[in-house]
């Protein structure tokens, strides 16, 4: 590989992260200026997972690459897994943090 390709990767996992920090922080300060309630870890996920999910479908749209799709399928799985968990958790009384 050579320096662009290098540079061009490390372009996209810098603004990957940057946009992952801050959906993290700015999902619950809208969440609680907005409709006055915290969220927990978990809720912050499955908002991302579930923005994630939507990225891919639409671009899968506009783009025709029905590849895509399949890819949103396996990123529901982990959304899928978080609910369980934030439901277990809820049922089982495991404080918040």
């Amino acid at each position: 590989m050579d320096m662009m390709t290098i540079l061009a990767f490390a372009g996209i996992f810098v603004m990957f992260g940057f946009y992952a920090l801050a959906g993290y922080f700015l999902i619950p300060f809208i969440s609680k200026k907005a409709f006055k309630r915290p969220l927990d870890f978990y809720q912050i996920l499955q908002i991302i997972i579930l923005i994630a999910i939507i990225v891919q479908v639409v671009q899968a749209i506009l783009y025709g690459g029905w590849r895509n799709l399949v890819t949103s399928t396996g990123v529901l799985l982990p959304l899928m897994s978080l609910i369980l968990a934030l439901r277990m958790r809820k049922r089982n009384g495991v404080p918040k943090g």
